[in-house]
């Protein structure tokens, strides 16, 4: 994992740990169940992270500054196998996207019920070419605004300052 994702992960740790959840990290290893399992009493689940700085810069070029696209992978083109979100058994999805004012969004998914929608929809698909030693990886790009409409967002709120 690159240094913006580790990041992202940081600062969902973090902001679990200050509402007073136990987390515990997943293995230091190839694992794509989930990135994290939070405990509260009684209460738990796992949550993958998925951190994006450009999603807002390539929404401003587009000329729709407030409808940026999520890149959610499914296939690693490089291993050819499933990975991202149709490897992942996470109970959440996380997507952090960074906004222009350094603020980072947190989107909220049900981890099935966004991987059910983006399977059922015609959402357009993308690989993307590797960076910073990753694979190549194909994934759906769907509209943010599209995924509000559709009662896929659960939640959207701040959750820190890149």
């Amino acid at each position: 994992m690159n240094s913006i994702g580790n990041k992202g992960e940081r600062i969902v740790r973090e902001y679990f740990e200050r509402i007073g959840y136990i987390v515990t990290m997943a293995p230091k290893r190839k694992f794509y169940l989930y990135d994290m399992e939070c405990n509260h009493w009684e209460h738990s689940f796992t949550i993958e992270v998925k951190t994006d700085a450009s999603a807002y810069k390539h929404a401003q070029r587009r000329g729709e500054p407030d409808n940026p696209r999520l890149f959610v992978e499914y296939y690693n083109e490089t291993s050819h196998e499933t990975s991202g979100i149709a490897a992942s058994r996470a109970t959440y999805y996380f997507y952090l996207m960074v906004k222009d004012d350094q603020k980072i969004e947190c989107n909220v998914f049900k981890r099935d019920e966004l991987f059910d929608f983006l399977i059922d929809s015609d959402v357009y698909t993308h690989t993307l070419t590797p960076r910073f030693d990753d694979h190549q990886t194909t994934g759906w790009l769907p509209y943010l605004e599209n995924l509000r409409d559709n009662n896929v967002l659960k939640r959207q709120f701040i959750i820190g300052e890149w």
